[in-house]
């Protein structure tokens, strides 16, 4: 064969090679690589077989009064971590306030919506607590109780299945199984449920071995964690990532409830939140996350779990339970056999050492003692060298046993009764309770020998310092441009805070008038602009006292009085009088200052 044509041939294939046969190869690799990537994203749905669902019925011919068992199942599962059932029957046939839903499945388990039920409509969610579910499941069953005769065509409408990568998938079986109650029933009346569109799997439900307990319905938004508790009483609870976000999903009111179990004897108890947990928190739009830890319920806005302002961390909360035979004399002297408790919040590590308004609010439990007047309990801050301080937004809760306060950091803190008296209080009894309460958290004190004074005059210097001190709104390194506010004098730093924050303008002539008697109009104006900026609650609920004197109100001071009397925080002096220019007294000052206090959250 000449060796021109073996040249030609060899040059023709390699000629075909480049031009078809390589191109061709590179898209079968590329395809290749494709499928490779996809199944790696989503092992779920390459190669796996579609799960089927089935419904079966325990005692599908019932009398009323009887019990029926809807048993659920799927089989050909395959990486399961948690699922959402959705079930349609027709609620005039059963009793929809003992309709149940349990599973032997272990995580997270809750009727969702249960106010559906009598719509019917079943909601069921879990999410498992351990490792993925596979293979043929039961997923759980419903017990119903029959009421009234009838036929009912039990529908399972929709499965929603979350697995392991995060990727979930919604079926709508549409199987049905078939409940006659009564030996001679007629039609049930017409029910909302969809029409089937397919029928039930030809996979028979296997005949459940052994029925599990029923699951009480957990309010929505709700969750308990039990905590690992060690030989030196430190109790530790890692809220499950999987489970928080099931109630997040479920939250009512912009708040999640977080239960803490199994703490009874620790002496620390350190409370764990994975900054993915947190980041659900805040794409949901909650607002609140109450961690309830037995001896207190500590509720956190999620914005200050923010780790630099706009991404979230792993959360800590710790309360440990402090000796008090360490503490100072002045301590255990103030403290007595309460305990003292050290809180800590952090984020990855680090503690937040201030909250902002509002921003964290503990109820800590209070046992009330024989005698003790609880406008005068009170909590105590331990700060850093030991010294006690008084956290003056401190209220105590008759009905819960507890008392409430608003932090602006954590601390050591203690509740404990403060007993103040005085011993000119007899012709003022309708102030009597006001003046102890303040006097209790240092926000007015007496004047010696016991006495209170109360119907001494007041100036505008005290009735400031009063409210700045009583609502902790003192700034040291406020400055003021009021002439005769003169520095390092007592009530300097209360009129310059005042006026920074906008409660006060000073006069006409550039002054304040320390030395002025406050008007009871002037004062109506200066409590009005405090509880606009501590966000005190001055909604109306009385109706608007129009005082005989209404014309006498100044201008300036007309909407504030209105409001503030609406609100019960002020009142007349008798008589249908309002007495807009009478100058107010130290008794008037402390139940004014004491009302606007409950106002606050």
């Amino acid at each position: 064969m000449p060796f021109s044509y073996l040249y030609n041939k060899q040059d023709f294939y390699q000629f075909y090679y480049e031009r078809k046969l390589k191109p061709l190869k590179q898209r079968l690799l590329s395809f290749g690589f494709i499928f490779i990537m996809i199944f790696m994203v989503f092992p779920n749905t390459i190669f796996a077989v579609a799960p089927t669902f089935s419904i079966s019925i325990v005692n599908s011919n019932p009398n009323v009064g009887d019990e029926v068992e809807v048993v659920i199942q799927a089989n050909n599962v395959n990486n399961m971590y948690g699922f959402e059932i959705n079930l349609s029957f027709e609620p005039n046939l059963w009793d929809t306030h003992t309709i149940s839903f349990s599973s032997a499945l272990t995580g997270f388990k809750q009727i969702v919506n249960p106010e559906l039920l009598e719509q019917g409509h079943l909601r069921f969610v879990y999410a498992n607590a351990g490792a993925a579910v596979g293979g043929n499941v039961t997923l759980g069953i419903a017990k119903f109780k029959a009421k009234q005769n009838g036929v009912n065509l039990i529908t399972l409408d929709s499965i929603k299945m979350v697995y392991s990568n995060d990727h979930s998938e919604t079926f709508n079986p549409g199987v049905t199984a078939n409940v006659k109650i009564g030996s001679d029933s007629s039609p049930a009346p017409a029910s909302s449920m969809p029409t089937p569109t397919t029928t039930s799997t030809s996979t028979p439900a296997p005949t459940p071995t052994s029925t599990p307990a029923p699951t009480t319905i957990t309010p929505p938004g709700t969750m308990t964690v039990k905590a690992s508790l060690d030989t030196n009483g430190k109790a530790v609870a890692d809220v499950n990532t999987n489970l928080l976000h099931a109630a997040i999903l479920n939250a009512k009111d912009f708040a999640v409830e977080i239960s803490i179990e199994g703490i009874e004897s620790a002496k620390e108890i350190i409370v764990n939140l994975t900054g993915d947990s947190i980041k659900t928190a805040l794409d949901n739009n909650i607002k609140q996350l109450k961690i309830k830890i037995g001896l207190a319920i500590i509720s956190i806005s999620t914005d200050l779990l923010k780790n630099d302002g706009v991404t979230s961390g792993n959360v800590q909360l710790s309360v440990s339970i402090l000796d008090s035979s360490t503490m100072s004399d002045e301590v255990k002297e103030a403290v007595g056999s309460n305990p003292i408790y050290d809180f800590n919040l952090s984020v990855d590590g680090k503690k937040i050492s201030q909250f902002g308004d509002n921003a964290v609010t503990v109820k800590l439990n209070y046992t009330l003692k024989l005698g003790e007047d609880t406008d005068q309990i009170i909590i105590y801050y331990i700060n850093d060298n030991g010294k006690l301080e008084i956290e003056k937004n401190g209220k105590y809760d008759a009905a819960t046993a507890q008392i409430i306060f608003s932090p602006a950091h954590f601390s050591k803190y203690a509740a404990s009764y403060n007993e103040v008296s005085f011993n000119d209080l007899a012709n003022v009894s309708w102030a009597k309770d006001s003046i102890q309460a303040l006097a209790a958290r240092s926000i007015v004190k007496g004047v010696g020998a016991g006495s209170f004074n109360p119907d001494k005059l007041l100036t505008r210097a005290e009735l400031i310092t009063m409210l700045m001190n009583g609502f902790d709104l003192i700034d040291s390194n406020a400055k003021t441009s009021l002439s005769d506010v003169k520095n390092d004098t007592w009530y300097y730093s209360a009129i310059a805070s005042a006026q920074q924050l906008g409660i006060i303008k000073g006069k006409s002539d550039g002054s304040f008038g320390i030395n002025d008697k406050i008007t009871r109009q002037d004062m109506a104006v200066m409590i009005y602009n405090t509880g606009l900026v501590v966000k005190a609650n001055l909604n109306g609920n009385g109706e608007i006292a129009l005082f005989t004197d209404q014309s006498a109100i100044a201008t300036y001071a007309l909407q504030a009085v209105t409001v503030i009397q609406q609100a019960g925080i002020i009142n007349g002096v008798g008589n249908g009088t309002f007495a807009p220019r009478g100058v107010a007294t130290r008794a008037q000052a402390a139940v004014i200052i004491w009302r606007m206090l409950s106002k606050v959250k």
